[in-house]
C-alpha cells in the first residue's frame, strides 16, 4: 500500500489553473474533479488572469475598513492635549475636543482613555487601602 499522497493548497490552486489552460474538461467537471465550488474556482481563475500565479496565495480575511475608527487627527488632537496638560483625564480631554471642534462629535470617555493607554500616558492609580477602624 501506498501512503496518501501530501499536497499544499497552493500546489493544488496551480495545478487547478493549468488543468483549465489544457482545456482538459469543463469548467464544472474540473472544479467537481478538485472538490472546489465553481464560484471558488472562478474566483482564482480571475485572480490568475488579472496578477499571474502570485495572486493565488491565500489572502488576508480581515476587514479593509473599521467604520468605528478614530480618525488619525482627533487621536493627534488628544495627544497633543494631553501632553500639555498631563494630569487631565479623559472626561476633560472630551470636553476640551468638543470646545476646540465644535462640527465634529468627540469619541466617549472610555475611548479617549484606550487612546491614552496606547500611547502610554495614562498610568493606573494607586489602590487606596482602608482598614476598618479598631475598637
Amino acid at each position: 500500500m501506498m501512503p496518501w499522497a501530501r499536497t499544499n493548497w497552493m500546489s493544488e490552486r496551480v495545478k487547478f489553473i493549468a488543468a483549465y489552460l489544457e482545456c482538459e474538461a469543463s469548467f464544472s467537471d474540473l472544479c467537481r474533479d478538485f472538490r472546489v465550488s465553481r464560484k471558488t474556482g472562478y474566483k482564482w481563475l480571475h485572480r490568475y488572469e488579472s496578477d499571474g500565479a502570485s495572486a493565488l496565495e491565500e489572502r488576508s480575511r480581515a476587514p479593509h475598513t473599521h467604520p468605528n475608527a478614530v480618525a488619525d487627527d482627533v487621536v493627534q488632537a488628544v495627544l497633543a492635549i494631553r501632553r500639555r496638560h498631563p494630569r487631565w483625564g479623559p472626561r476633560k480631554l472630551r470636553v476640551i475636543l468638543r470646545r476646540q471642534q465644535p462640527r465634529r462629535v468627540p469619541p466617549a470617555a472610555s475611548t479617549i482613555g484606550d487612546i491614552l493607554k496606547r500611547y502610554d500616558l495614562a498610568h493606573p492609580r494607586r489602590r487606596i487601602r482602608r482598614s476598618s477602624p479598631v475598637r
